[in-house]
């Protein structure tokens, strides 16, 4: 497996599948969904990262106001 996918994706696999069922393993069903969740989580982060690069941490406040405890 580890020739044709990352070890992430394996992993991500097994995170889809349920715990009590048995595991039908195929390349050309169970991987495809589990290389699509590796990219979303990849997107989502890459996404996080360039939204706090254009943070200046220096100019925001780190403690929680008014506004942030009503919401």
């Amino acid at each position: 497996m580890l020739e044709h996918f990352t070890s992430k994706q394996i992993r991500f696999m097994f995170l889809l599948h349920q715990w009590h069922t048995l595991m039908n393993y195929s390349p050309e069903n169970s991987l495809p969904e589990a290389v699509s969740k590796e990219e979303q989580f990849n997107s989502f982060f890459k996404n996080i990262k360039a939204i706090l690069r254009q943070c200046n941490i220096d100019a925001t406040e780190q403690k929680w106001n008014e506004k942030d405890e009503q919401l």
